[in-house]
């Protein structure tokens, strides 16, 4: 699969063999203690969700 660039409510990311992908607004976390931020997660067949790891360079 060839890579894609996403563009997504703030969230701009490049994302490289991936067949599905879903992006999930997180409202707020109690647990990670975080508001109103964007990810990037896989849904496994059987409901689980995994973040995706973000690679971030600084120029």
């Amino acid at each position: 699969m060839a890579p894609a660039r996403l563009k997504v409510s703030g969230l701009d990311v490049e994302v490289r063999g991936g067949g599905r992908l879903r992006v999930v607004r997180v409202l707020s976390c109690k647990i990670c203690c975080f508001d109103e931020r964007g990810i990037l997660v896989n849904i496994a067949h059987n409901g689980l969700m995994q973040p995706i790891g973000i690679e971030t360079s600084d120029y």
